[in-house]
């Protein structure tokens, strides 16, 4: 999914993958739940 954006001791992420990530799960339950996501 985001493996390009692991740091280099293999188990830290950049900031990046992690804003990433978190906008998918955020996303995903706000579906999940029918609640509009904000501007």
């Amino acid at each position: 999914m985001q493996i390009h954006r692991r740091g280099r001791d293999g188990i830290h992420w950049d900031p990046k993958a992690v804003r990433y990530v978190t906008n998918l799960i955020l996303r995903h339950i706000s579906l999940s739940w029918n609640v509009p996501l904000p501007h």
